[in-house]
Order: C-alpha cells, then structure tokens, then sequence
C-alpha cells in the first residue's frame, strides 16, 4: 500500500509543479478558502492511481468529499496542502495521503514536490 501512496502522491506531485506559478484559474473563493482547478485535477489523479490498486476501499478527499466501500480501509487525500501559498506562488505546499485500516491511521505520505 506504500507503494500506492507514494505513486498517487508523485502523480499530484508533477501536476503541481506544471502549475505552480501559472496563471491559476480559481474554482471558488470564500474568505480565506481558495478552491483552485489545479486542487481538482490533482484529486481525480490520485483516486484514479488508488481506484485502479484499492477498488474497494473507502475515501476522504478534500475535494470530493466521503465515498464509502466494503473495506476497512479508508484513504485520507488532501491534494494540495498549501492551497493558500500555492495560490500566492510560495512554495510552501505539499501533497498529503493517508491510509486508515478500522479508523487507525497505518500509513501517513506527505510529499514536497
């Protein structure tokens, strides 16, 4: 499962790095929340990576929210960690990707692209 992780979270990874410093195109803002398109498409990247190794397990994406399954296992996604400074051009973001098996949290990957 340490595999799945570190290869969904390189994926989002690369997508962050063709991004960063771009013209970024904003999703939806309130007060301090700033939903970027790049926060999406870094998402749908990662479940697909965990979608094709996990089937069945659970999900808790920040963007999409819950999606339930047949498994004890949930993963714990936040695309872009940072959205705030990743949005201003600082480089200070990450991707974040967690698996818990029973609500006990077994594998944590957080990667600095």
């Amino acid at each position: 499962m340490i595999e799945v992780a570190v290869e969904a979270a390189q994926a989002a990874g690369a997508i962050l790095r063709e991004h960063f410093g771009t013209d970024l195109k904003v999703d939806e803002q309130k007060h301090y929340d700033v939903k970027l398109e790049v926060d999406r498409l870094c998402e749908e990247r990662v479940l697909a990576i965990i979608r094709r190794q996990c089937p069945d397990c659970g999900v808790l994406a920040e963007e999409s929210g819950r999606q339930d399954r047949p498994s004890p296992y949930t993963w714990i996604i936040d695309p872009l960690d940072g959205t705030a400074n990743y949005f201003r051009g600082v480089p200070h973001f990450c991707t974040s990707i967690a698996l818990q098996h029973k609500k006990e949290t077994v594998l944590g990957v957080v990667y600095n692209p």
